[in-house]
């Protein structure tokens, strides 16, 4: 019986069954199904079945090894963000503005192509790449499983090496070849 005393419905009865059986513990229950958890204790007890600490060891056991993978996705996402940033840092970058000088009068946009992001972008593109390659080192970190060190010591070697390439790269470049080139004159402007 639920609290107010009335029965629970048949489907309800066996959705908590299912539930039982899948190894989820009764507190986990109780919220999903909306009841106290002693009437999910009285359910179970009808059906043979008992909320020992081992279940609810193996139900925690699996929901750790499920949040495990998901950090590893979330750190290989991570990386890709970091890879797709660096590559960033050497294709062409189109930048444009807003000038007053449209052909009717009205603001036209112009853009130029560069060879490569401008200084400023260049930096910001390896922040990004550095944040994101700490977050997967952090998620990996979280993880704590076999081999993480390893892990957690090739990443970090990798962020390092790529911010002393980024910091060699930036004070050798020529600020006036990248930085705000000179957008070419529209020819109605005279």
């Amino acid at each position: 019986m639920a609290q107010d005393g009335k029965p629970v419905d048949p489907e309800t009865r066996a959705h908590i069954v299912a539930l039982m059986r899948a190894g989820m513990g009764r507190n986990a229950i109780a919220r999903e199904v909306g009841l106290a958890g002693s009437t999910i204790t009285t359910i179970a007890r009808a059906e043979g079945h008992t909320f020992e600490r081992t279940d609810s060891e193996v139900a925690v056991r699996a929901r750790q090894i499920d949040m495990a993978k998901e950090r590893q996705e979330l750190a290989q996402m991570f990386l890709l963000r970091a890879r797709e940033a660096l590559e960033d840092m050497d294709a062409p970058t189109e930048l444009g503005h807003w000038s007053s000088a449209g052909e009717h009068g009205g603001a036209q946009y112009d853009t130029v192509i560069l060879d490569a992001p401008t200084v400023a972008d260049r930096r910001n593109l390896m922040t990004i790449a550095g944040i994101a390659i700490q977050r997967a080192a952090d998620l990996t970190r979280a993880s704590d499983g076999g081999g993480v060190e390893d892990g957690i010591s090739i990443i970090t070697s990798l962020a390092n090496a790529l911010n002393s390439v980024a910091d060699a790269a930036l004070t050798n470049v020529d600020p006036t070849a990248v930085d705000a080139p000179e957008l070419p004159d529209d020819p109605d402007d005279d």
